[in-house]
């Protein structure tokens, strides 16, 4: 059998329970893996570390001549959860995210843009909000619209048509996984 690290997710928790056999007790009946994740959606499967990616998430900047505006834009008009680092300074917190890469002729050039399950939903919520949306572009890819933010910057929010990656795992820093060592006299 492969030993593998279980964790439960409770709300505000994570509880990480050391490595088992695949099989697992529930009550008095033992459950295969499979049966045993079906049964309990919330059960969290740890990799091996070096199985694990070691990216745990992304930083997009929108560089603005108006950064105070836009980030009461994104605050209040597009509700993104916040953090103030001080000063006013706010990171956002985003969705689920992806990354691709396309060709181009010069490096560096990097684009930001939203996405949602719902174009015209989303337009008619920021019109909701007075907020002025494009006309929409059909794209092979996706149902495109752009917002102007505060600063005039423009962001592009986007229908996907294209298939959606799974969120990656994260990387977990648990110590409770590693015994500690003990200490001598």
């Amino acid at each position: 059998m492969e030993l593998v690290w279980i964790g439960v997710i409770i709300p505000l928790r994570l509880i990480v329970i050391p490595p088992i056999e695949i099989l697992a007790l529930s009550g008095n009946i033992l459950l295969s893996y499979n049966l045993w994740k079906r049964c309990y959606p919330n059960l969290l499967i740890l990799e091996k570390e070096n199985e694990m990616p070691l990216i745990n998430g992304a930083h997009s900047i929108i560089y603005s001549k108006k950064p105070e505006a836009d980030r009461v834009f994104l605050r209040d008009i597009m509700g993104l959860s916040h953090v103030d680092v001080g000063d006013g300074w706010l990171i956002f917190g985003l969705p689920a995210s992806e990354l691709a890469v396309h060709p181009s002729s010069k490096n560096n050039k990097q684009e930001l843009y939203f996405m949602c399950k719902d174009i015209h939903a989303f337009i008619k919520t920021m019109k909701g909000k007075k907020v002025t949306c494009s006309s929409i572009q059909s794209q092979a890819w996706g149902e495109l619209t752009y917002v102007t933010l505060p600063g005039g910057g423009k962001l592009g929010v986007y229908q996907p048509h294209h298939a959606r990656p799974k969120a990656s795992k994260q990387r977990t820093t648990s110590t409770s996984r590693r015994p500690t060592p003990r200490k001598t006299s």
